[in-house]
């Protein structure tokens, strides 16, 4: 098995900050469709070239092999707090989730030593009361799941979660591909610190010399799921900050 790692770390905020948001968005679950868009669009503006550096800390996976460094930077904490935002703002109590993922994508030779896991022993994503798990920051080698709603979109991914690692090595055994999310603490969403999150800009942006808040990064998804924006993923990631920022 040819484990990666990736580590990121974020304090979500707690505290009703939907204001904003058109009334005929709110209380709108968006579609499997929508998501898929949200996702490509999230991914291109998110998404950056600097894997984050592996990091001494225990796994839950014992291998002979070296670790490997993730080939991008998922940017999971800008992503869960974007997308919590969104739902959030719809009318939807939603929660932010830290702790640990793991991406398990099988190798078509059949052989367990060629498989691929992905190890985020840092990550963040959402869930949205009454409609499950949502996470758009995935990465894996073959294609990058799109988690919503507690499963996969299309199917093609297994979905697991715990508050612990009981079941992980079963998950294994079973080489399905799959995701399997260890929750290690949440944090519901409210208003107050999360308008203070979202006024913060998006690090990678400001290193570039653009100040770009991750409101605008909301708002623009938001017209992008409501038909109102074209979608911006054609573009060079450092031109859509520029035109958000902008």
């Amino acid at each position: 098995m040819k484990p990666t790692i990736q580590t990121q770390l974020f304090q979500p905020e707690a505290g009703d900050y939907s204001f904003g948001v058109p009334k005929s968005l709110q209380k709108d679950l968006p579609t499997e469709a929508q998501m898929f868009r949200l996702k490509r669009e999230l991914n291109v503006l998110l998404w950056t070239d600097d894997p984050p550096r592996l990091m001494p800390m225990p796994t839950l996976v014992e291998c002979n092999q070296p670790l490997q460094t993730a080939a991008i930077n998922m940017q999971c904490v800008a992503h869960a707090l974007i997308t919590g935002a969104i739902f959030f703002r719809r009318g939807f109590q939603a929660t932010i989730h830290g702790g640990r993922a793991f991406v398990l994508d099988p190798s078509p030779s059949n052989s367990p030593h060629d498989d691929c896991l992905n190890q985020i022993m840092k990550h963040w994503w959402v869930s949205v009361q009454g409609f499950g798990l949502v996470d758009l920051s995935l990465f894996a080698e073959t294609e990058h799941p799109l988690v919503y709603r507690n499963r996969s979109c299309g199917d093609r991914w297994k979905i697991l979660f715990r508050d612990s690692g009981e079941g992980f090595p079963a998950f294994l055994r079973r080489r399905e591909r799959g995701c399997f999310y260890v929750t290690m603490g949440r944090k519901l969403i409210a208003s107050i610190e999360l308008a203070q999150a979202l006024a913060q800009t998006f690090p990678p942006a400001e290193a570039s010399g653009i100040l770009l808040p991750h409101m605008r990064i909301v708002e623009h998804c938001e017209r992008v799921l409501g038909g109102s924006a074209e979608n911006l993923a054609h573009l060079p990631q450092k031109e859509i900050w520029r035109r958000l920022a902008n």
